[in-house]
């Protein structure tokens, strides 16, 4: 079952607090993945991390009318500079550690997403942690069968290709080798029993 989310009337932040066992992320996992749906005019999901020094970091998803799935890697969350850590932290080349994360939110926050005042639904559904590594090599190698299944397909395009040229070339009806009488094979059968 997803995760209903039903704020009746928006008026700045509306945030789900959840508060796993710490550290939120599992060892070596470094990217959320959700699926969320939302109603047409559903603005854009707020996930926040915060870390064990009370850094806050922010990142959205924006929910379609359909389930879409999103993979948020933790170089896309950005520093909060309303953070307890101020400017100590967020600073060049600073960015969120998955393994200090003690506390994640999610919702709608104005203030992050520009949502309009209101009334909002939208739904989580699939919510988990991956390693972006692990997750780009599954889907690249998915990516990888999907392209050698292109390719020998093409391979036989190009090939029966070459061969209609040729039969034409050489005067001969290639599609006339593939004859469409059907009255005379009516005495056979289309499956045969071995």
């Amino acid at each position: 079952e997803s995760l209903r989310y039903d704020v009746a009337n928006l008026d700045g932040w509306a945030m789900f607090h959840a508060r796993p066992t710490p550290p939120v992320f599992p060892p070596g996992h470094d990217t959320i993945c959700l699926r969320a749906k939302g109603t047409s005019n559903s603005p854009p999901i707020t996930i926040e991390l915060i870390e064990g020094d009370g850094s806050r970091w922010m990142a959205a998803v924006t929910p379609n009318p359909q389930w879409t799935q999103h993979v948020v890697p933790i170089t896309s969350f950005e520093y909060w500079d309303d953070s307890p850590t101020g400017k100590r932290r967020g600073g060049p080349g600073d960015r969120c550690h998955p393994a200090s994360v003690m506390r994640m939110q999610l919702g709608l926050a104005n203030a992050i997403t520009q949502a309009a005042p209101g009334r909002h639904t939208f739904w989580i559904d699939d919510f988990g942690f991956v390693d972006i590594d692990q997750f780009l090599e599954v889907v690249g190698g998915q990516f990888g069968v999907l392209m050698n299944a292109f390719a020998l397909l093409h391979f036989f395009e190009f090939f029966f290709e070459l061969l209609a040229d040729a039969f034409s070339f050489g005067g001969l009806d290639a599609f006339g080798l593939f004859h469409d009488d059907v009255a005379v094979h009516l005495d056979e059968a289309a499956l045969g029993v071995i």
